[in-house]
């Protein structure tokens, strides 16, 4: 099997590990031809229980593309490139939070959280 997998095997990205759950996304290379269509350019973030494995909810992040740059904190925002922008959205209810505008030609890498700080590059490496 080429890379590991079967053909048309989902790959999920953590995208946080929190106490309760962790937050999974589909990367977009995985997604089906019906799948991409079906998700109109919003990416997709699952919740999986910690303990049992089940899936607890999926959530659809209007602005999130499902190409972009996500990540987390165990308080419950998710981090997402949205456009040229870094956007914080409540991961519960997909509300957004705040926004910092990029400049033309920005590209935030993933956000990683580190207390309160949050740390990402763009285009040209800078952090």
């Amino acid at each position: 099997v080429p890379a590991g997998r079967a053909p048309g095997t989902p790959v999920y990205r953590v995208v946080v590990d929190r106490s309760a759950d962790v937050l999974v996304r589909q990367e977009a290379v995985s997604l089906t031809a019906a799948e991409v269509k079906a998700a109109k350019g919003k990416g997709s973030i699952r919740s999986f229980d910690q303990k049992t494995g089940k899936l607890l909810w999926t959530k659809q992040y209007a602005a999130v593309s499902p190409e972009a740059a996500t990540g987390g904190d165990e308080d419950g925002a998710l981090y997402a490139a949205v456009g040229k922008d870094l956007q914080a959205f409540e991961t519960d209810t997909a509300k957004p939070l705040w926004r910092v505008e990029g400049s033309d030609g920005s590209v935030f890498g993933i956000p990683l959280v580190a207390g309160p700080l949050i740390h990402t590059t763009e285009r040209s490496q800078l952090v």
